[in-house]
């Protein structure tokens, strides 16, 4: 009787992948997507890349774009020009001749303001006497003192450092041009820094043990 029941289930479950391997597979539903391209940053141009899967069953397919800022497009794959930088939430919308079928995606982008940045790395080789800058700007500045401290400015492209051999405040370039001295007869200056909202510089008199400063100019 227990071999009976275990081959009246065998015969069962191979009846199931009979039917199962003869019934007929539908056709996939269109499947809307998309992806974003940045033509240019600074002037907010973006161009949708209509990525869409559509079957040959569903027929002729229209599109129509909404950008998230009032504004829409029946292009394939548009471009468009956002007035401002933010998040806006793109919609796709599909529709197909064939079956009347209607899908729809919705992503969320972020149209972001470009940054301009240096990576430029500068530091003071106190054996070779030279300030280095290593990055998108590669500078060799020679100096005429032993120094150990730097400061940048970047807004107006100014190195300033000390020179402790001459008892000197100097700045330069950051390419290394027009090299001059800003303060002099210092006693014992190592560190520097500035402020460039007060247009102060600051440097550490280790002599005497404090810290001084004076105008940028």
């Amino acid at each position: 009787m227990r071999n009976s029941i275990i081959f009246l289930v065998v015969i069962f479950l191979g009846a199931c992948a009979s039917i199962d391997s003869d019934f007929p597979v539908p056709e996939a539903s269109i499947v809307p997507q998309f992806s974003v391209e940045v033509l240019d940053a600074e002037q907010r141009i973006i161009r949708f890349n209509n990525e869409s899967i559509i079957p040959d069953i569903a027929g002729d397919a229209t599109y129509t774009w909404a950008f998230g800022d009032g504004t829409s497009s029946s292009e394939v794959s548009p471009e468009h020009t956002f007035d401002s930088f933010g998040e806006y939430d793109v919609k796709l919308v599909v529709i197909t001749s064939g079956n009347g079928e209607i899908n729809e995606l919705t992503q969320n982008i972020a149209v972001l303001q470009p940054v301009d940045i240096d990576f430029t790395l500068f530091y003071m080789d106190v054996d070779l006497l030279e300030i280095i800058g290593v990055g998108i700007s590669n500078v060799n500045i020679e100096l005429s003192g032993f120094g150990s401290g730097m400061a940048l400015d970047k807004n107006n492209g100014k190195l300033y450092y000390a020179d402790d051999d001459n008892l000197e405040l100097k700045r330069v370039n950051i390419d290394g041009s027009d090299p001059e001295i800003l303060y002099s007869g210092l006693t014992g200056i190592g560190s520097v820094a500035i402020d460039t909202v007060e247009s102060k510089v600051y440097w550490t008199n280790r002599t005497d043990g404090v810290v001084q400063r004076g105008n940028m100019d």
